[in-house]
């Protein structure tokens, strides 16, 4: 079994993650969040100097809705630090992607597995409204990520942090921080 995968089957056991195996190197099992319940695989394949975490959105996008969701998941890309949307255009199945890269002579640190997984569920459940207002309301994709990108109170309500709104008082906005001398 990979060193990896033997890893992140002790802290999935220490959570209480429920999970099976799908080879020695491959293993699947289902989350639940705020938003909805998604199934997840987690693979290291022999040879290969990566493990990669999988999260699939519930449902395939319907032939009619992917080139919106393509765009959406172009938008979301673009802003996220680590990780990725991917879709089959085949078959719409949509899945959030983050990998570690492994060192073949020890297995990866538990802080660098928990932020794997965590960071790839926290991903999908931050967009998975945003991408079902694309797929199921029409939402312009562009509209969808600003709304979910958007800083929002206890209700969902989108606000301003005191920083956005100092931004739009000064001169050059939020560019100031990156300009010579005036930080």
């Amino acid at each position: 079994m990979s060193k990896a995968i033997e890893a992140l089957r002790r802290i999935l056991d220490g959570h209480n993650w429920g999970y099976e195996a799908m080879s020695s190197s491959a293993i699947r099992g289902a989350v639940g969040g705020e938003c909805g319940r998604w199934t997840w695989c987690a693979a290291a394949r022999p040879g290969d100097d990566f493990l990669h975490f999988h999260s699939f959105v519930p449902m395939n996008i319907p032939p009619a809705r992917r080139a919106a969701v393509a765009e959406f998941i172009t938008r979301a890309n673009y802003a996220l630090r680590f990780g990725h949307f991917d879709m089959d255009w085949s078959d719409g199945e949509v899945s959030f992607q983050t990998t570690l890269a492994l060192d073949r002579r020890r297995p990866p640190a538990t802080s660098q597995l928990i932020h794997l997984v965590c960071a790839n569920c926290w991903s999908l459940e931050h967009y998975l409204p945003a991408l079902m207002s694309v797929v199921y309301g029409d939402v312009p994709p562009s509209q969808a990520i600003a709304h979910a990108d958007a800083p929002a109170d206890a209700d969902g309500v989108p606000v301003q942090t005191p920083e956005e709104e100092a931004d739009r008082a000064r001169p050059n906005g939020p560019l100031r921080r990156f300009l010579p001398g005036d930080n």
